[in-house]
């Protein structure tokens, strides 16, 4: 009995310590598990800070991407934009322009030439001599590498003798109609364009130019201003005429009119003292210098600007063509009191004078888009 009390004592004992071996194997395994947790714990605000850093050096590339498709994005609006209104421009331009009106003067200039015009002599010799040869070979035999021709009875030609200094030519074609036609288009455009019609090699051309240049230096800026705003090719060369006759008897003329048109007073009639002060006055107010304030105040308006001619009862000079946007304005300094205006969207244009304002926006145009060749003055 006493031994078998023994042994189940030491087999208690084995046991229990056995068990307390487990316990603390297990108490052991959980402390390590728990330190690893907490390391791992540790890690993982390192962890996020790297994802955190990743993501916003993500953004920063997708910003800079971003911007860089803006900025390409307004380049390409600005040259839509350039684009439009250079289209818009020339819009408004065929819309108001009209054909050119045939002057009865220039005609009748014209009808004279023609039928003082005589036929070449080296010619009618070739041609009176001739007996059995056609008269057109012998025509083209007699003629040199260039002969230019009789005038032609048109407002839109001119003849040799009239193409004086240096010459900028616009346009070459075989047919006269195209010739005329494009004359009259750059007429309408305010070029005081003609055409030549002319005999090389046995073939016929029309050339659109403009002449009267007195040097190289203004013809090649012509030439540059016909590239820059029409978009036309051209070349220029010195002609054969001097430029000092034609300028002499437009001179000549422009006196012989004014001593014609200016009235004869009485011989017996005294310039008086008040008189003495209008002339005075009036020459005074002739050197004074407007400010000529054109703006677009809604929306855009198309613009052609000209100044009066010598007597101000027509338009003369082209002194700006503009496309104005809304909220934009030019300015026009002129000593005259009176300017002639071609405008597309009229009744958007302000006009003012000397800082004071003379025709508001809608004023203009009576309701219609178009006014065109309409004298604005100081003193209406």
């Amino acid at each position: 009995m006493t031994e078998n009390k023994k042994s189940g004592l030491s087999n208690l004992m084995l046991s229990a310590t056995l068990i307390s071996m487990v316990i603390a194997a297990l108490a052991i395994w959980m402390s390590l598990d728990a330190s690893q947790q907490a390391a791992n714990l540790a890690q993982e605000p390192v962890k996020l800070q790297k994802q955190i850093d990743q993501m916003n050096e993500h953004q920063e590339k997708q910003t800079l991407l971003l911007q860089q498709q803006i900025k390409n994005l307004q380049q390409q609006l600005k040259i839509l934009t350039n684009v439009i209104s250079s289209k818009q421009s020339e819009k408004w331009r065929n819309a108001i322009e009209k054909p050119a009106v045939v002057k009865k003067e220039v005609i009748a200039k014209a009808v004279e030439k023609t039928v003082a015009a005589k036929p070449a002599p080296v010619a009618t010799k070739r041609i009176a001599n001739a007996k059995h040869t056609p008269v057109v070979k012998q025509l083209k035999k007699a003629a040199p590498a260039v002969v230019n021709s009789p005038v032609i009875a048109s407002e839109y030609a001119t003849d040799p003798a009239s193409v004086q200094g240096w010459v900028v030519y616009l346009f070459s074609t075989m047919s006269q109609k195209s010739a005329a036609r494009e004359t009259r288009q750059f007429q309408n455009k305010g070029i005081d364009a003609k055409y030549l019609r002319t005999v090389s090699k046995g073939k016929v051309w029309y050339h659109v130019l403009v002449s009267g240049f007195e040097n190289e230096r203004k013809a090649a800026a012509f030439k540059k201003f016909m590239k820059e705003y029409h978009g036309i090719d051209s070349y220029y060369n010195k002609s054969t005429n001097p430029i000092t006759e034609l300028k002499a008897q437009k001179t000549d003329s422009v006196k012989k009119a004014a001593i014609s048109k200016k009235p004869k007073q009485p011989a017996f009639k005294k310039k008086t003292t008040k008189t003495m002060a209008k002339k005075v006055s009036t020459k005074t107010a002739a050197t004074v210098s407007h400010a000529y304030r054109f703006q677009a105040v809604k929306s855009e308006v198309w613009l052609q600007i000209h100044a009066p001619n010598q007597d101000a009862t027509a338009k003369g000079e082209k002194l700006k063509e503009v496309l104005l946007k809304a909220g934009h304005h030019i300015t026009i300094n002129a000593s005259s009191e009176s300017l002639w205006i071609t405008a597309g969207n009229a009744p958007a244009l302000s006009i003012s004078v000397d800082g004071k304002v003379v025709a508001k926006d809608g004023s203009l145009g009576s309701g219609k888009k178009v006014l065109r060749n309409y004298r604005f003055s100081i003193n209406p």
